[in-house]
């Protein structure tokens, strides 16, 4: 029964029906009605496999059910998203789907502007008797790790929690889910912002600090010691996906050249102690380096003009890392990395086409190219040369025209 209605392409349909209610809502009906008609017509036969396939049929139904419980909410309809997650909830036991309807709840608290109400159901998701009930039911970990990363996002917007209790939550989600990348994005945009709050309080003159400093407070963490975790957590959600990528990649580059710039420049010297910055500095080369082998190549693809730009960055670390990772997305994509080089190759700066050629050199030495690839590296400057000639060639007096239809 299951694998009947599976085929026939439920998931396909929906991303094909037009934006809004009505016509999702009418497939998702006709989907639930499918399946409690199979569930009434497996539970009267008397099959060894009866159980199995009635369990499936309700998996299938549970979907249905939050399904549109999710796209009434989107839409407005809050009444009846209630009515399809309580349903959820009273699915048969073991009930899988639980925790997701649990979670379902929350959101629609939250679009109903019941955020406190909204939090405390979360919070009741991760009591001791809230994991026993997920146990008995069969819910999974993500159920657990998507709890808490809505809790720790609503909770940072409401200030239910302070920042340890936040950092603690968010290191939750990325340990009960090692490879979600959303987890260590939300947990990176988190950081980012405390560290650019800390920066704004610890700059000099500012008035927060001066007000900082009239209270006679304990002085905070140095807002640089952020950094670090910040560029970890970015690399983290790069290399498990790329559904973040033109926020992570983008802010993690940005984080990391403008620290370099600031290092070679000792303007961070004058304002934070030298073994915080040559701390940081080493974590941050640590985990670039370690950004350059783990993060798949295509995703450097996004940002190789930023790259490109940066080949000769003050920094030295910086610049090396720079280069190493120019080199391994060019040796993963040589056509799109080798038109990008082109400019370089024939730059004034005589530094800039020095490290270009020393790219496509060592690229050119890598035994996993193709003898096509190494060739094409190797005449790529020369190739470069003839079509600057072509754009230079003057054609003189010769003129060619062009008509829409053949002269008679």
């Amino acid at each position: 029964g299951r694998s009947v209605l599976e085929g026939l392409g439920w998931k396909e349909r929906l991303l094909r029906t037009q934006q809004g209610l009505a016509r999702p809502d009418a497939l998702l009906a006709l989907r639930r009605s499918l399946c409690l008609l199979l569930c009434n017509i497996w539970q009267e036969q008397q099959h060894p496999h009866a159980d199995q396939v009635f369990r499936g049929l309700q998996m299938l139904n549970g979907e249905s059910l939050l399904l549109q419980a999710s796209l009434c909410r989107s839409t407005g309809h809050l009444e009846s998203a209630s009515v399809s997650i309580l349903q959820a909830i009273a699915l048969e036991k073991p009930n899988p789907f639980h925790g997701k309807a649990v979670i379902e709840k929350a959101k629609l608290m939250w679009a109903m502007d019941k955020k406190t109400q909204a939090i405390s159901e979360l919070k009741a998701f991760d009591t001791p008797q809230g994991r026993a009930e997920r146990r008995a039911s069969g819910g999974t970990s993500s159920d657990t790790s998507n709890a808490l990363l809505q809790l720790a996002n609503w909770s940072s917007v409401t200030g239910h929690e302070n920042a340890v209790q936040l950092v603690e939550l968010y290191r939750r989600v990325t340990k009960l889910s090692p490879q979600w990348e959303k987890g260590y994005f939300h947990h990176a945009k988190y950081l980012d912002e405390v560290m650019h709050d800390a920066k704004e309080r610890q700059r000099p003159n500012s008035e927060a600090q001066q007000s900082f400093a009239a209270g006679r407070a304990p002085a905070e963490r140095c807002y640089l010691e952020y950094l670090p975790t910040v560029i970890k957590m970015y690399r983290e959600s790069l290399k498990y996906g790329t559904r973040f990528l033109f926020q992570s990649l983008p802010r993690m580059m940005t984080l990391w050249y403008t620290f370099g710039f600031e290092c070679a420049s000792s303007q961070l010297h004058r304002r934070v102690a030298k073994n915080t910055v040559a701390t940081v500095s080493r974590d941050i080369t640590a985990h670039m380096k370690e950004a350059r082998s783990s993060v798949p190549p295509h995703v450097w693809l996004a940002v190789l003009p930023q790259l490109i730009s940066q080949i000769l960055h003050p920094d030295r670390n910086v610049q090396a890392i720079t280069k190493a990772i120019i080199l391994r997305t060019l040796v993963a994509f040589p056509q799109q990395v080798m038109w990008a080089l082109a400019a370089v190759l024939k730059s004034n700066i005589q530094n800039r086409r020095g490290v270009a050629r020393e790219i496509i050199r060592s690229a050119s030495k890598q035994k996993t190219l193709r003898a096509a690839t190494r060739d094409g590296l190797h005449r790529f400057e020369s190739f470069v040369d003839q079509l600057k000639k072509l754009c230079n060639y003057d054609v003189g007096n010769c003129l060619l025209y062009t008509s829409p239809s053949p002269r008679d």
